[in-house]
């Protein structure tokens, strides 16, 4: 009955320290954040879209950090030492941190940000955006920009887009009077900086412009030919009339 006792004591103080050593390495982590970690909160913002990125900074020796955008990159230095490097979506974007804002001066942001005891610090990315607006003209005529049925879609600025037509050749008219108008062009890639609008161009079909043509004069040289014919009969017609 002792060794019963003994063993089941034995078993109980075995869990007691499995659970006390499995809360101590759970939460020593979130520990060591709070007492040894700054996080750094990077928010993309493209139009009505937010995408974050969460870093962990070692907080000692950190007092501070200097943060550079040059071109599409972000850079977080400490002193001399690249810490992180993050790659942007665009060149063209402005930065809000602590409640200022932070344009590009000579394609280049820098700033310093005082540590402290601040425990996290937010860097948030606010994308430049155009428009690109496809008219074409008529309204039968659907619009692809990037893929997505728009005739009109916000893009980062100084980014390629591809726009489409789903159809070549708009008919008008019926019988002689119908008319084939081409586009000129029915897709396109251009790199956008601007709030830009493409005007679909659309000219006569040449086979159909032939045919008219050619059915025009074939008409006017009847009509010519039926005029001889009229005026020769008219002409002999008098002599004969005068000898009687």
């Amino acid at each position: 009955m002792l060794v019963t006792t003994k063993s089941s004591n034995s078993k109980i103080l075995a869990i007691v320290i499995f659970i006390a050593l499995f809360c101590t390495l759970a939460l020593y982590p979130n520990v060591q954040a709070e007492n040894h970690g700054v996080s750094l909160r990077i928010i993309e913002k493209t139009g009505d879209s937010e995408r974050e990125h969460v870093y962990l900074l070692n907080k000692y020796p950190l007092e501070k950090i200097t943060v550079e955008a040059t071109g599409n990159i972000l850079t977080v230095k400490q002193e001399d030492v690249v810490v992180m490097r993050v790659i942007l979506k665009s060149s063209y974007y402005r930065i809000e941190c602590n409640n200022k804002t932070f344009s590009k001066v000579n394609d280049k942001i820098t700033f310093d940000l005082e540590t402290g005891e601040q425990e996290e610090i937010t860097i948030k990315i606010i994308y430049e955006m155009v428009t690109l607006t496809v008219d074409p003209i008529f309204k039968n005529v659907q619009v692809y920009i990037n893929n997505i049925p728009r005739k009109s879609l916000k893009i980062l600025k100084g980014r390629k887009a591809c726009w489409a037509i789903d159809k070549g050749v708009v008919v008008l008219g019926q019988g002689f009077f119908r008319t084939e108008l081409l586009a000129e062009k029915t897709s396109e890639c251009i790199t956008v900086d601007d709030d830009t609008i493409v005007k679909i161009k659309w000219v006569e079909s040449p086979y159909v412009n032939t045919f008219k043509y050619g059915f025009l004069i074939l008409l006017f040289v009847a009509i010519g030919e039926f005029a001889i014919i009229l005026y020769s009969r008219r002409g002999k017609s008098r002599p004969e009339n005068g000898k009687s």
